[in-house]
């Protein structure tokens, strides 16, 4: 029949795109090809445990999800490092970096806005090479959050010049005084 004929050529088609959309991390995108492709050939013991394990990425995707939701409930209130501690217990729920990158980003915000530049610079690096799809909003805070990172508030600047010089105003060179 027609529709034997064509069945290898749509199983390849829905594992290849179950597989793209799986790559970049849109995973309720993913699930209903693979789970098509198993329905196609329930033998596929692969196929079969493909669509399982996409179930399971989605059910600890939605687990960060409604923590990052409860986190940003708490930053509306100043919490910040309730939202960090709610944040954590969301991230620690997935597998892979790739399922938390919205966590991660609204932690190291956090981190940003408690002063903690070093913990948000290593959470927006790993946001950075996650893989994640994210959506434009999500792009935005990131560049955004990078350009912060990136740039030196004056009161370092300031901090900085007061530890190179010494109590009489004098600059310190290597140990020797200099007079300005």
């Amino acid at each position: 029949s027609r529709d034997t004929q064509f069945t290898p050529i749509l199983l390849r088609a829905l594992v290849r795109r179950g597989t793209a959309l799986a790559c970049v991390w849109r995973l309720d995108d993913a699930l209903p090809d693979y789970q098509r492709a198993a329905k196609i050939m329930p033998s596929n013991t692969d196929l079969v445990e493909d669509a399982n394990r996409i179930a399971a990425l989605i059910k600890q995707s939605n687990a960060v999800k409604t923590q990052t939701n409860r986190a940003k409930q708490m930053i509306m209130q100043d919490k910040y490092r309730e939202a960090i501690d709610c944040l954590t217990a969301g991230i620690l729920l997935a597998d892979c970096p790739g399922l938390c990158a919205e966590a991660l980003l609204t932690r190291a915000e956090c981190y940003y806005a408690l002063g903690e530049r070093e913990m948000s610079a290593k959470d927006e690096a790993r946001v950075r090479t996650s893989g994640a799809a994210m959506p434009k909003s999500s792009i935005r805070r990131l560049r955004e959050l990078q350009q912060a990172l990136q740039h030196v508030p004056k009161w370092e600047d300031a901090e900085q010049a007061h530890d190179d010089t010494g109590d009489d105003g004098t600059a310190l060179d290597g140990g020797d005084e200099v007079q300005h």
